[in-house]
């Protein structure tokens, strides 16, 4: 998945590519508060993608290795792990 949270003068949002075998599987966006800035819409934009992948519906169930892109390396340092999380 792809992950984006941008502010400027027409405002704050926050945009996710979630993709499976290579193909686009879902696209979202979401316009946040205004009063949001920049670092928190990255932040808000990995939260989304987690949990939208939560409610995506892929056929096979099996444990996935999930790689999130994203420019924001002050949120993805903390919680970058080489072990298995279940979400």
């Amino acid at each position: 998945m792809y992950t984006d949270g941008s502010k400027n003068e027409n405002g704050v949002g926050v945009g996710i590519a979630i993709f499976v075998k290579g193909k686009t599987e879902e696209k979202l966006k979401y316009k946040l508060h205004d009063n949001c800035s920049n670092n928190h819409a990255e932040q808000l934009a990995i939260v989304k993608a987690m949990e939208a992948l939560q409610n995506t519906n892929i056929r096979n169930s099996r444990r996935r290795k999930l790689t999130i892109y994203t420019e924001n390396k002050v949120t993805i340092q903390p919680i970058k792990t080489t072990e298995t999380t279940k979400v």
